[in-house]
């Protein structure tokens, strides 16, 4: 299956997701909107940490993932959270 969200965070900035998945995992990813993050590929990072990504993960385990992520690149994200990412995924793959 796919779908695609687009979702505008309060007072934040707007999200786009691309998701491709079956009935057990991600297969693919693509997060894109006009927010800033720095370094730059952080968001290809957060992409290829969720390909594979069990579809029944909850928004807390897939929150934890993107936060470790972003600490170990002591990476700056403006106009969303990893909170936010992570439940509209989950929401996506898990409806």
């Amino acid at each position: 299956m796919r779908t695609e969200i687009i979702h505008k965070v309060p007072n934040g900035k707007l999200l786009r997701i691309g998701i491709e998945f079956d009935t057990t995992v991600i297969h693919s990813i693509q997060i894109n909107g006009d927010f800033f993050a720095h370094p730059e590929d952080i968001i290809q990072r957060f992409e290829s940490a969720l390909l594979h990504l069990p579809v029944e993960s909850n928004p807390e385990k897939v929150t934890h993932l993107l936060d470790h992520i972003v600490a170990e690149k002591n990476a700056r994200i403006i106009g969303f959270d990893t909170k936010t990412l992570a439940e509209l995924i989950c929401t996506a793959v898990n409806p």
